[in-house]
C-alpha cells in the first residue's frame, strides 16, 4: 500500500498528507519536495496528473536486525516496472518509513 501511494504521490493524484502517518518527517519533506518536482515539470510539458494503474507483481523483505524491515516492492504497470524499496522502522509500537527509493 505504501509503495503505491508514494508512486501515486509523485503522479499527483494522491495528497501526500494521506501517507504521512506512515513516513518519518524527513521522508515526508524529501517526497513532498520531489511531488512537486514532478508536479512543475508535469506542468511545463503541458500534462495533467494521471493516476498510475499498478498491480503488485512482488514483494521482498528481510529484518537485519530487531524493529527494521527492508524491501523491495515490484509494480507492474501497463508499459513498465516500477521498483521501490522502502526501510520501516519501529517507532512508538507502529511501524514507520525512513527510507525509500523509487526506481
Amino acid at each position: 500500500m505504501l509503495a503505491k501511494g508514494v508512486v501515486e504521490v509523485i503522479a499527483g493524484s494522491r495528497d501526500i498528507n494521506q501517507l504521512s502517518p506512515w513516513l518519518s518527517e524527513d521522508l515526508y519533506l524529501r517526497l513532498r519536495d520531489r511531488a512537486a518536482l514532478a508536479s512543475a515539470q508535469r506542468g511545463q510539458r503541458g500534462e495533467r496528473p494521471s493516476r498510475p494503474s499498478f498491480e503488485l507483481a512482488s514483494v521482498k523483505y528481510q529484518s537485519p536486525q530487531d524493529g527494521v524491515v527492508e524491501s523491495v516492492v515490484l509494480l507492474r504497470g501497463v508499459t513498465r516496472v516500477r521498483a521501490v524499496t522502502v526501510r520501516l522502522e519501529g517507532y512508538n509500537g507502529r511501524w514507520r518509513a525512513v527510507n525509500l527509493s523509487v526506481l
